[in-house]
């Protein structure tokens, strides 16, 4: 092993799949997702965990030295990759564009996460998925912003 003195085991598994849902709630489960590791701490093997700002959606993780090194030793036929993947762990959404999220994948097919981390993002989507489906089918309520919006109510279910 060369390089840092610890070093990711890299999964072999690229994708994570979860409980279907709706792409219209993406940005719900993606807040509920980082509001659930941030109350973990930093000492959560998620810690760090962003959003990923792509069209697709989904997280990042920093891309460390030590997993610089893990990607070239593990999974060599990609690391040629790693000079666009430098800096993060891209986890993107999957979406088959057809209104439906149904989990997460490496970008790239880059692998890029430990077990642990895979198995804790998906728990965590999972437990997000809930959250926002329950509001999701709560009532909504359509507020009025100013007078020129006619015919509206700040009361109003839609």
């Amino acid at each position: 092993m060369s390089g840092a003195a610890w070093q990711p085991h890299l999964d072999a598994q690229v994708s994570v799949l979860c409980t279907p849902f709706a792409s219209d709630l993406r940005d719900i489960v993606n807040y509920y997702v980082l509001v659930a590791v941030a109350a973990q701490g930093s000492d959560h093997v998620l810690h760090g965990l962003c959003t990923n700002c792509s069209h697709e959606g989904g997280f990042e993780l920093p891309m460390t030295a030590e997993w610089l090194c893990a990607i070239r030793e593990q999974n060599p036929a990609c690391a040629s990759l790693l000079e666009y993947h430098q800096h993060r762990r891209q986890f993107r959404f999957i979406d088959k564009w057809d209104g439906v999220i149904y989990g997460l994948r490496t970008k790239d097919s880059l692998r890029c996460w430990t077990r642990a981390e895979r198995e804790c993002l998906r728990q965590c989507l999972e437990a997000a998925i809930a959250a926002s489906s329950a509001i999701a089918a709560e009532p909504k309520t359509r507020i009025c912003f100013d007078e020129a919006d006619k015919g509206c109510s700040a009361s109003s279910a839609l």
